[in-house]
């Protein structure tokens, strides 16, 4: 296989028969793709769809294996999409209409801009890198599993940012900056939700002053919660810990 389709034009609203919803698309969109490999160990170089106007663009490339079986596996070392936020906006209101409170967050971030790599599978997913918006930046490495027959998904991660305006980004004024690094590590099982957080704040505005060295672990065992908070600003000295049933 070896397809090439350089700087084309295509309308989602043409593939409406497949999918109503696809009506709503109504802005053509600028699309470039190719190919080349066998079916079932495919690598695609390029593949880009965005608009003409730079509110949306996707860039991605790598390899896809498994077809035509039931074993499909991708991975993607470039993926790159960019979008403003009222573009967002529009797109998610296609297919569901936010709420307002919603809507409004996502347009405080101006700009969303997801730069890394992904891959996945019918079994799991997985993407490294960043997010930038205007609010502040967010290095994610996180990774998801899906198992079908016991119905129990995993999810474990890092997140960290070194100054995210949670204040610009909520709308709320008696919030301000934030520097964090949290893991994730849990389990889910129909409504049941097990693991592990932990969460280091470095710094947390509130009402105009910086409290410092904040540290929380929370671990899940289904119905039982346990927790520990530390906090040792200047200012505040709070060692806490304590245990719930849910």
């Amino acid at each position: 296989i070896r397809l090439r389709f350089p700087n084309c034009y295509v309308g989602m609203n043409d593939f409406a028969c497949f999918n109503p919803m696809l009506s709503r698309f109504e802005e053509p969109l600028v699309f470039s793709f190719a190919v080349e490999g066998s079916l079932n160990d495919l690598h695609i170089p390029v593949l880009k769809l965005g608009k003409e106007d730079d509110s949306l663009g996707i860039s991605i490339s790598g390899n896809v294996s498994g077809l035509p079986d039931n074993d499909l596996h991708s991975s993607f070392p470039h993926f790159d999409v960019s979008a403003t936020s009222s573009e967002i906006v529009n797109l998610a209101n296609c297919f569901s209409p936010l709420k307002e409170k919603v809507a409004g967050i996502i347009e405080n971030c101006k700009a969303i801009h997801l730069n890394g790599s992904a891959s996945g599978s019918a079994t799991a997913a997985k993407y490294v890198g960043t997010v930038s918006t205007s609010v502040g930046n967010l290095a994610i490495d996180a990774s998801a599993h899906f198992n079908k027959e016991s119905k129990r998904n995993t999810f474990s991660g890092a997140l960290s940012t070194g100054n995210f305006n949670l204040g610009t980004l909520l709308g709320n004024n008696d919030l301000g900056a934030l520097a964090l690094a949290m893991n994730v590590d849990v389990a889910l099982a129909g409504k049941k939700l097990d693991g592990t957080f932990n969460s280091d704040l470095n710094y947390f505005d509130y009402k105009g002053y910086r409290y410092n060295n904040i540290s929380a672990d929370i671990s899940l065992d289904r119905n039982h919660c346990e927790g520990k908070l530390f906090v040792g600003d200047e200012n505040v000295e709070i060692i806490a810990d304590g245990a719930l049933d849910l």
